[in-house]
């Protein structure tokens, strides 16, 4: 009977071998000047334009949804008629 230390060695032994074949992308490695950098640059800048366009949006339409209403409140409020005190004595 073998013992199953020796498979899970040998095969911990190959990963580690072949790991040093392996070398990351230019983003990884930190080269500035390539197109996958900028294309990356590119794709988070857009993604932000995008976010705090939605954003400002969404606070733009609140604000002006507010005022508007503010707006017809103090106008339904100089329309409104007066309130009459009237006086009634029983006799």
């Amino acid at each position: 009977m073998t013992s199953p230390v020796f498979p899970l060695l040998s095969a911990f032994v190959a990963t580690l071998a072949a790991a040093a074949g392996v070398q990351a992308c230019s983003v990884c490695f930190g080269n500035p000047e390539s197109p996958l950098t900028h294309g990356a640059q590119q794709g988070v800048l857009t993604m932000l334009l995008i976010t705090y366009g939605l954003l400002i949006g969404l606070v733009s339409m609140f604000t002006f949804v507010i005022v508007k209403a503010r707006r017809r409140q103090a106008q339904a409020c100089d329309h409104a008629e007066p309130a009459t005190v009237t006086d009634h004595q029983g006799g």
